[in-house]
């Protein structure tokens, strides 16, 4: 059995596990060793039924995956690797514990950067170094991730790796055929908080739009709660005149809590995709996305979002309104470029993080432990 654990803050919904671990889902349906594998989750109401599930309740999520390897281990179920995913106490805790099973954490994220709180960052540096002499491996979903990692920890090179995000929760659409319609459409994409960028974008769209009458924006994400420090911030910004006879008369139009099919379906019938990032993203499924539905790329240099992007994206300078503007104005108006960087990224992203190349990397690591076992 290779037993697979989910963050407890992360449960899986009704088709797929949250973004935090959406992306690496395929290195389980797609595995070699699928029949083989097992996951330990938050409660859900509709596990994905592709694959043999344990749920457990938020409370005391960790002691009861521990309490569950000690019945599998006690019944003699053979498990030699145990893969969790971000949380390095929990990896840490279960290889401690059970030092015959090789432990792996996958990080989602860069551990030495936190965007919130200096404190928590520290906290998790603390639990890394703690732990890690117990894990066998530490996966990184970017090169980014991991040298961010070896940068605080460099004891590690011999032991940590990058095993990319895919796209293989979107493999089905992408694999479509049909004719990709495509509108004069500008496709913001994430969470509205200012370290997206969302302020800078937002505000650049009064510009944008006088000067392209033929364009429309739509922005997609869960809009925030009020009890956020920056709620007034983008409050007063989206109460303004321009902004309010934007949206009044359909120019803008905001889209919340939509499927990642949906997502995708908005993706596909935009132009130009804006991925304003301010902070060093770990890697930047949403660029990665907007690749694979054929969009223009305008982002931001930040984390690993070039490793997303390579060589065909527009690339801002730094995350500012006039910047943003003119980025694109730029593509509007040079059409052989806007064509160019959509078909090009679109090629470059299919085939760098298909799961068909990239699922067998993880595996042959998991082949690798299975004969040491």
């Amino acid at each position: 059995m290779i037993l697979i654990i989910l963050p407890k803050n992360n449960p899986l919904d009704s088709i797929k596990p949250k973004p935090v671990v959406s992306a690496m889902f395929p290195y389980t349906v797609y595995s070699q060793f699928v029949e083989d594998i097992r996951i330990f989750s938050p409660l859900t109401d509709n596990p994905n039924n592709q694959v043999n599930f344990k749920l457990f309740p938020k409370a005391n999520y960790n002691k009861l995956c521990i309490d569950e390897i000690q019945k599998l281990l006690d019944n003699n179920t053979l498990i030699p690797i145990v893969e969790v995913h971000q949380d390095v106490r929990l990896a840490g805790l279960i290889a401690k514990k059970f030092p015959q099973i090789k432990v792996s954490v996958i990080k989602h994220g860069d551990y030495f950067i936190n965007r919130f709180k200096e404190s928590l960052a520290i906290m998790r540096l603390f639990y890394y170094r703690k732990y890690i002499r117990y894990l066998h491996s530490t996966y990184c979903i970017s090169d980014y991730v991991l040298n961010s990692l070896l940068s605080g920890y460099p004891k590690i090179k011999n032991k940590i790796f990058t095993v990319y995000n895919t796209y293989g929760h979107i493999l089905e659409e992408v694999e479509k055929k049909s004719e990709i319609v495509k509108k004069n459409q500008i496709i913001f994409v994430g969470k509205p908080v200012p370290h997206k960028g969302i302020v800078e974008f937002i505000s650049a769209l009064p510009e944008v739009l006088k000067q392209h009458k033929d364009y429309t924006a739509i922005i997609v994400g869960a809009f925030f709660s009020k009890k956020e420090k920056y709620a007034k911030t983008i409050e007063e910004l989206m109460e303004s005149s321009q902004i309010k006879e934007l949206i009044s008369s359909g120019r803008i139009v905001l889209f919340k809590n939509l499927t990642p099919t949906d997502v995708f379906s908005k993706m596909l019938e935009s132009k130009i995709a804006v991925v304003p990032t301010k902070t060093k993203e770990p890697f930047g499924l949403v660029c990665l996305e907007a690749h694979l539905a054929k969009c223009a790329v305008v982002s931001s240099k930040n984390g690993g979002l070039p490793e997303v992007s390579g060589d065909y994206a527009l690339y801002l300078k730094s995350v500012l309104l006039e910047e943003i503007v003119s980025s694109i104005d730029y593509l509007i108006k040079n059409a052989n470029v806007l064509s160019d960087l959509s078909r090009n990224g679109y090629e470059y992203a299919y085939n760098k993080f298909a799961p068909k190349n990239l699922v067998p990397i993880l595996d042959s690591k998991r082949i690798e432990i299975i004969n040491e076992y």
